[in-house]
């Protein structure tokens, strides 16, 4: 059983929800989740040969109804996926006052997918901005829930722009961001990284496919050669 769940043909299929920040300095990111996309798609395609993958992208609760959040659903037609990634602008309107944006209205979109039944279920969130929700609480209770559903959810802390500018930002980001995204990781039984490289977000979809299609039949292999008679080699 552990070594059919190791092989790519057999092994259980991979569902994963980029959850992007859409906004203005988040830009480096869009570009390079567009750039890698295919590239991202056939590695991810060597763990799981049926991955289908699917955006978010969330911006301020109080932006434009356009603006606020843009999906695309799970899918493994990388054509379409990439269609809609080139239509994505890293934007955001004077409706935005404030350094939080809407993560949890991002979240509650990816955890609503049209996931497999049997597949591994990741949602990766990226931002450099907290959530607007006080304490980040309807976040934890998504990421909860769904981690009690058989899913994942990491969270990848992008530094913001400004950081070295400005007292304010980097107050939010040190203060607020990376604690909630820290938090929000931990309640969906996930990985929270912390990273200034634009590609780190495609790097960690992979990095998080790899560990959970590995991690169960590892734990059936390992368990079973424990139990293996004394002797038997």
């Amino acid at each position: 059983m552990a070594l059919s769940e190791l092989d790519p043909r057999t092994a259980s299929p991979v569902d994963v929800m980029l959850v992007i920040d859409g906004t203005r300095s988040m830009q480096a990111n869009l570009d390079a989740t567009r750039a890698n996309l295919r590239a991202t798609l056939d590695a991810l395609r060597v763990v799981s040969p049926t991955a289908r993958v699917g955006v978010v992208v969330f911006r301020d609760r109080n932006e434009l109804p356009d603006l606020r959040l843009q999906s695309h659903p799970l899918t493994a037609d990388e054509a379409d996926l990439g269609a809609f990634l080139a239509g994505i602008e890293a934007t955001s309107t004077r409706r935005d006052r404030d350094l939080p944006e809407w993560l949890c209205g991002g979240l509650e979109a990816a955890v609503g997918a049209d996931w497999r039944a049997d597949a591994i279920k990741l949602v990766i969130g990226v931002s450099d901005a907290g959530s607007q929700a006080p304490d980040a609480a309807p976040c934890l209770r998504l990421a909860a829930d769904f981690r009690a559903r058989g899913g994942q959810v990491h969270m990848l802390s992008a530094r913001p722009r400004g950081y070295a500018r400005s007292r304010r930002i980097k107050r939010h980001f040190e203060g607020t961001v990376l604690d909630q995204h820290a938090r929000i990781a931990a309640a969906g039984g996930g990985v929270h990284v912390q990273a200034d490289d634009s590609n780190a977000l495609l790097q960690e979809v992979l990095r998080a496919a790899f560990r959970s299609r590995t991690a169960q039949p590892l734990d059936s292999l390992r368990r079973a050669v424990d139990a293996a008679p004394a002797g038997v080699e």
